[in-house]
């Protein structure tokens, strides 16, 4: 039968299994991430529209659940697992072309992933790619329904520019982290122009991110910036 309307229980079924042992937990992590994969890719399945609304809809419905269970997983389950956090990561970046910004910022995923960029060098692409994919895309609704948390998140975002620094000690890896944060808030600044214009503080912070790019010892890096001024100016 079809899931999950023909086998309603296999959600908590994999969830209960991933558990018990960190392979568990990264082979159910991996499930929704290929379910995800198959929403939005005609090429991967062959889903017809009601079957990938039905799917859409379970996930949107069941998402709090779901992360519920990653944060378990990551933090307190199997802390430090390398290809478990890295399927958690993963599976964001998936769900964040099926699910709305604000479910994510319910279950605090945002700070997970801003912890991971700061100090897991393992991940830090995969994590920068999360955020693009969460944040590269009209956040007008997350604004209006979510203005507190969509502050917050940016403002991490914003925060995190401060440690994007060169020096002799700068590894390539390091260097395409720090280009790639100030293509993330320039492709945020295209997408949202209207929501920036109508919040002060959220422009103030846009223009330190700025202005840290400008001074970062890199041409790539000092043109997003530059780049990124018209949507700052009113």
């Amino acid at each position: 039968s079809d899931w999950p309307a023909g086998w309603p229980q296999l959600q908590q079924q994999l969830l209960e299994a991933g558990r018990g042992s960190r392979v568990h937990a990264t082979l159910a992590l991996n499930f929704f991430r290929n379910i995800s994969e198959a929403i939005q890719s005609d090429e991967i399945s062959r889903l017809g529209t009601p079957r990938r609304k039905a799917l859409q809809a379970h996930l949107r419905d069941t998402s709090q659940e779901l992360f519920q269970f990653l944060a378990m997983a990551v933090v307190s389950l199997f802390p430090g697992a390398p290809e478990l956090e890295r399927s958690a990561v993963l599976l964001v970046t998936e769900l964040a072309s099926v699910l709305p910004l604000r479910a994510f910022l319910a279950a605090d995923v945002d700070s997970w992933l801003r912890a991971k960029l700061l100090g897991d060098a393992a991940v830090r692409g995969a994590v920068l790619e999360a955020f693009t994919e969460l944040l590269a895309k009209d956040a007008a609704k997350d604004f209006k329904d979510a203005p507190e948390r969509m502050m917050q998140l940016l403002a991490g975002i914003c925060a995190l520019t401060v440690h994007c620094q060169g020096g002799p000690s700068l590894t390539a890896d390091e260097y395409e982290v720090h280009r790639g944060m100030s293509v993330l808030v320039r492709d945020f600044l295209e997408y949202n122009k209207p929501s920036v214009e109508r919040r002060p503080e959220l422009q103030a912070l846009l223009h330190g991110a700025a202005a840290n790019f400008l001074r970062y010892p890199s041409v790539c890096v000092q043109l997003e910036a530059t780049s990124m001024l018209p949507h700052l100016l009113r």
